[in-house]
């Protein structure tokens, strides 16, 4: 998966420094893990379509970025 993310984000950014291309791939690695999705119903109490809803939203946030050229703070 983080070699499949890491190539999606470096074809979506060619311009970014590899460290920025990591951060952005780490982002997304995170936020894919199921141990958020958990978080999100065991320490938030929200049910699966909540869950569902902040992580596409916050992927979607990320996805955003990439295309805006907003990248993170790092060389």
């Amino acid at each position: 998966r983080r070699t499949a993310l890491l190539r999606s984000v470096i074809k979506a950014a060619p311009s970014w420094s590899k460290s920025q291309q990591e951060v952005a791939t780490a982002a997304l690695d995170l936020l894919w893990q199921p141990s958020t999705y958990e978080r999100l119903l065991n320490g938030w109490n929200f049910d699966s379509q909540q869950s569902l809803a902040t992580l596409t939203w916050l992927i979607s946030l990320i996805e955003t970025a990439i295309r805006n050229e907003h990248r993170p703070d790092i060389q």
